[in-house]
């Protein structure tokens, strides 16, 4: 059976009390919705536009690059950790608190 009630039971079985009353659980959940529904969706996030993001597996590390556009200019950003949840709260916290180190794309898209 597919759909989302399925997917919901069978991940509900998954010690969901446990995981659900983790504070981190939550962090992360927060963070990853706020990273592809708020700031990937939005064309425009105050002057900049996202374009696109990609995960990396960099030995028990992981590597997110996120591709933006500011004023005409493409920039990359990149944050490792070691899962990609973490990636994903550490590019929000940055971004968030304006932090994020940018640099000039060199694979810029055409």
């Amino acid at each position: 059976m597919f759909g989302v009630d399925s997917d919901l039971k069978n991940l509900e079985a998954f010690e969901w009390e446990r995981v659900s009353a983790d504070p981190s659980w939550r962090r992360d959940m927060l963070a990853t919705y706020f990273f592809f529904e708020v700031l990937l969706k939005k064309e425009d996030q105050n002057g900049w536009t996202f374009t696109g993001c990609s995960f990396s597996q960099r030995g028990l590390n992981t590597l997110l690059c996120v591709k933006a556009e500011r004023e005409g200019t493409q920039l990359v950003a990149f944050i490792t950790e070691k899962f990609p949840t973490g990636c994903v709260v550490t590019f929000g916290r940055q971004w968030l608190q304006d932090r994020v180190n940018w640099y000039p794309d060199k694979y810029p898209r055409t």
